[in-house]
């Protein structure tokens, strides 16, 4: 008799959350509760990236592990610029060896651009288009959207906790066989939710082909929150138990610089 009892609350209060859910107030929780970069005074930001291949190289050949090949961009709201930096001579077998890890860097970045767009530059509120479809589960928000990229069509789910956390996304290939599931952290500062890194699976149909674990080390510097630090770890289904591990460093941070994008970039 207890256990219905209980039954019957619990329905009861489900059915009145999901009753009384009010779209206009959980869309502005969303818009003002998360810290990003495009909410703060912030114009853009110039800083020094590398990784420790590079500052391997740089530590071995030029005693100096402060040598930096590229330089990210950052305009608010979302343009994002990647610049090699020039460097010391080095022997011409190793010359070649150091440009391929700055290719790789260079991917290595590029390929976080688009999480960390959503969950920290520009904010998640902003990616929802227009055309959103809303459920309103039993204990889930579920937000789902088309992303349009030429002739492809992405389909993009996002699942929030009723008070606007979001708990994990899923983006789908316009085939419907390949899926990425991603799984935000987030920490309160103040009042605000900044993100300190995710999790990230790709799907072919019903197995995951690999992962990756993003860890943000963020740092307060002129009463704003940069990544000073980014760890990634990487594990792939088809080299089982093997890990591939690096540390992105990012450094000398400069704001609001008299900056200008031409049109057409």
């Amino acid at each position: 008799m207890r256990i219905l009892k209980f039954l019957l609350i619990l329905t009861f209060f489900v059915q009145a959350q999901t009753s009384n859910f009010d779209e206009k107030k959980f869309f502005e929780t969303i818009q003002s509760s998360y810290y990003n970069l495009k909410n703060t005074e912030l114009k853009n930001f110039l800083v020094l990236v590398q990784n420790q291949s590079t500052q391997n190289i740089a530590r071995q050949y030029w005693q100096n592990p402060d040598v930096f090949p590229l330089q990210l961009i950052w305009l608010n709201p979302d343009h994002v610029f990647l610049s090699e930096q020039g460097v010391p001579a080095l022997p011409d077998t190793v010359s070649s060896q150091y440009g391929a890890l700055v290719s790789d860097l260079k991917r290595q970045v590029s390929g976080l651009l688009f999480d960390l767009k959503r969950f920290y530059l520009t904010g998640i509120f902003e990616t929802i288009s227009n055309n959103y479809r809303i459920d309103v589960l039993d204990k889930l928000v579920r937000v789902a959207y088309n992303e349009v990229n030429g002739p492809d069509t992405t389909l993009n789910v996002y699942y929030f906790g009723f008070n606007g956390l979001l708990l994990k996304s899923d983006s789908f290939s316009p085939d419907g066989r390949r899926k990425v599931t991603t799984r935000p952290k987030f920490k309160i500062v103040k009042t605000k939710w900044l993100c300190v890194g995710w999790e990230a699976q790709m799907w072919l149909d019903d197995k995951v082909e690999s992962g990756f674990i993003i860890g943000l080390d963020m740092q307060e510097y002129q009463n704003i929150w940069i990544p000073y630090n980014i760890d990634i770890v990487v594990q792939q289904a088809r080299f089982k138990g093997a890990t591939f591990t690096d540390r992105l460093f990012f450094r000398n941070y400069i704001y609001n610089q008299s900056l200008q994008m031409i049109k057409g970039q």
